[in-house]
Protein backbone atom coordinates (compact mmCIF):
# COMPACT_ATOMS: atom_id res chain seq x y z
CA UNK A 1 0.00 0.00 0.00
CA UNK A 2 1.08 3.65 -0.79
CA UNK A 3 2.05 5.04 3.19
CA UNK A 4 0.14 8.48 4.06
CA UNK A 5 3.69 9.77 4.05
CA UNK A 6 3.94 9.48 0.78
CA UNK A 7 0.88 10.73 -0.23
CA UNK A 8 1.17 13.54 2.67
CA UNK A 9 4.87 14.79 -0.10
CA UNK A 10 1.99 15.63 -2.82
CA UNK A 11 -0.32 17.36 -0.56
CA UNK A 12 -0.62 21.28 -1.23
CA UNK A 13 -2.90 22.74 1.58
CA UNK A 14 -6.08 22.74 -1.00
CA UNK A 15 -8.19 20.65 1.45
CA UNK A 16 -10.64 19.03 -1.40
CA UNK A 17 -7.85 18.25 -3.88
CA UNK A 18 -5.57 16.92 -1.32
CA UNK A 19 -8.34 14.57 -0.59
CA UNK A 20 -9.44 13.21 -4.05
CA UNK A 21 -5.42 12.63 -4.74
CA UNK A 22 -5.67 10.62 -1.59
CA UNK A 23 -8.57 8.69 -3.27
CA UNK A 24 -6.66 8.01 -6.31
CA UNK A 25 -3.30 6.75 -4.15
CA UNK A 26 -5.95 4.09 -2.59
CA UNK A 27 -7.22 2.60 -5.48
CA UNK A 28 -3.17 2.47 -6.76
CA UNK A 29 -2.86 0.73 -2.95
CA UNK A 30 -5.56 -1.65 -3.81
CA UNK A 31 -3.92 -2.56 -7.04
CA UNK A 32 -0.72 -3.08 -5.78
CA UNK A 33 -2.29 -5.00 -2.77
CA UNK A 34 -4.19 -7.68 -5.21
CA UNK A 35 -0.72 -7.99 -7.62
CA UNK A 36 0.87 -11.07 -5.36
CA UNK A 37 -2.87 -12.54 -5.19
CA UNK A 38 -5.04 -14.30 -8.10
CA UNK A 39 -7.54 -11.43 -7.61
CA UNK A 40 -5.37 -9.15 -9.87
CA UNK A 41 -7.16 -9.29 -12.99
CA UNK A 42 -10.45 -8.25 -10.86
CA UNK A 43 -8.71 -5.70 -9.03
CA UNK A 44 -7.07 -3.85 -12.53
CA UNK A 45 -10.56 -4.13 -13.82
CA UNK A 46 -12.31 -2.32 -10.55
CA UNK A 47 -9.16 0.09 -10.68
CA UNK A 48 -9.64 1.32 -14.26
CA UNK A 49 -13.16 1.24 -13.80
CA UNK A 50 -13.30 3.34 -10.67
CA UNK A 51 -10.34 5.50 -12.23
CA UNK A 52 -12.42 6.27 -15.44
CA UNK A 53 -15.02 7.51 -12.90
CA UNK A 54 -13.13 9.14 -10.40
CA UNK A 55 -10.61 11.04 -12.54
CA UNK A 56 -13.16 12.29 -14.22
CA UNK A 57 -14.82 14.01 -11.30
CA UNK A 58 -11.60 15.01 -9.90
CA UNK A 59 -10.35 16.40 -13.37
CA UNK A 60 -13.86 18.45 -13.54
CA UNK A 61 -12.91 20.14 -9.80
CA UNK A 62 -9.69 20.87 -11.51
CA UNK A 63 -10.20 22.14 -14.53
CA UNK A 64 -13.28 24.21 -13.19
CA UNK A 65 -10.71 25.66 -10.40
CA UNK A 66 -7.90 26.59 -12.90
CA UNK A 67 -10.91 28.29 -15.23
CA UNK A 68 -12.07 30.39 -12.17
CA UNK A 69 -8.88 31.25 -10.97
CA UNK A 70 -7.43 32.23 -14.65
CA UNK A 71 -4.55 29.61 -15.15
CA UNK A 72 -3.02 30.36 -17.95
CA UNK A 73 -1.71 26.78 -18.58
CA UNK A 74 -5.39 25.58 -18.20
CA UNK A 75 -5.63 24.50 -22.12
CA UNK A 76 -1.92 22.12 -21.56
CA UNK A 77 -3.39 21.05 -18.41
CA UNK A 78 -6.67 19.61 -19.78
CA UNK A 79 -4.82 17.87 -22.38
CA UNK A 80 -2.39 15.91 -20.30
CA UNK A 81 -6.17 14.49 -18.38
CA UNK A 82 -7.23 13.85 -21.81
CA UNK A 83 -4.57 11.77 -22.19
CA UNK A 84 -4.57 9.66 -19.06
CA UNK A 85 -8.40 9.42 -20.21
CA UNK A 86 -7.54 8.00 -23.45
CA UNK A 87 -4.59 5.10 -21.95
CA UNK A 88 -7.08 4.04 -19.35
CA UNK A 89 -9.27 3.54 -22.04
CA UNK A 90 -6.36 1.46 -24.03
CA UNK A 91 -5.86 -0.51 -20.83
CA UNK A 92 -9.24 -1.25 -20.03
CA UNK A 93 -9.32 -3.19 -23.71
CA UNK A 94 -5.91 -4.69 -23.28
CA UNK A 95 -6.78 -5.82 -19.88
CA UNK A 96 -9.46 -8.06 -21.76
CA UNK A 97 -6.79 -10.05 -23.28
CA UNK A 98 -3.55 -10.45 -21.22
CA UNK A 99 -2.84 -9.93 -17.71
CA UNK A 100 -1.41 -5.90 -17.20
CA UNK A 101 -1.87 -5.31 -13.68
CA UNK A 102 2.02 -4.77 -13.07
CA UNK A 103 2.19 -2.69 -15.96
CA UNK A 104 -1.03 -0.89 -15.06
CA UNK A 105 -0.03 -0.28 -11.45
CA UNK A 106 3.53 0.51 -12.51
CA UNK A 107 1.91 3.04 -15.28
CA UNK A 108 -0.47 4.26 -12.70
CA UNK A 109 2.13 5.66 -9.77
CA UNK A 110 4.29 7.21 -12.31
CA UNK A 111 1.85 9.17 -13.85
CA UNK A 112 -0.20 10.09 -11.19
CA UNK A 113 3.20 11.04 -8.83
CA UNK A 114 4.21 13.06 -11.52
CA UNK A 115 1.16 14.37 -12.57
CA UNK A 116 0.84 15.82 -9.19
CA UNK A 117 4.02 16.53 -8.25
CA UNK A 118 5.07 18.75 -11.48
CA UNK A 119 1.82 19.61 -13.25
CA UNK A 120 -0.81 19.87 -10.39
CA UNK A 121 1.95 21.66 -8.46
CA UNK A 122 1.82 24.91 -11.24
CA UNK A 123 -1.69 25.29 -10.49
CA UNK A 124 -1.92 25.04 -6.85
CA UNK A 125 0.75 27.17 -6.50
CA UNK A 126 -0.89 29.78 -8.81
CA UNK A 127 -3.87 29.18 -6.70
CA UNK A 128 -2.38 29.68 -3.52
CA UNK A 129 -0.82 32.79 -4.50
CA UNK A 130 -3.77 34.29 -5.84
CA UNK A 131 -5.48 33.75 -2.90
CA UNK A 132 -2.92 34.72 -0.55
CA UNK A 133 -2.91 38.19 -2.92
CA UNK A 134 -6.92 38.48 -2.65
CA UNK A 135 -7.31 37.52 -6.25
CA UNK A 136 -9.73 34.57 -6.16
CA UNK A 137 -11.28 35.20 -9.14
CA UNK A 138 -11.56 37.11 -12.17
Amino acid sequence: MISKDVVGRYAFGIDEIDAQHQVLFDFIGKLEAALPTSDSWVIVQQTLNDLNYWARVHFAVEESLMRLMGFPELASHNATHANFMETIARLKKQSLRKDIARDTSRFLNDWLRHHIDVVDRKYAEYFLARCKAGKAGH
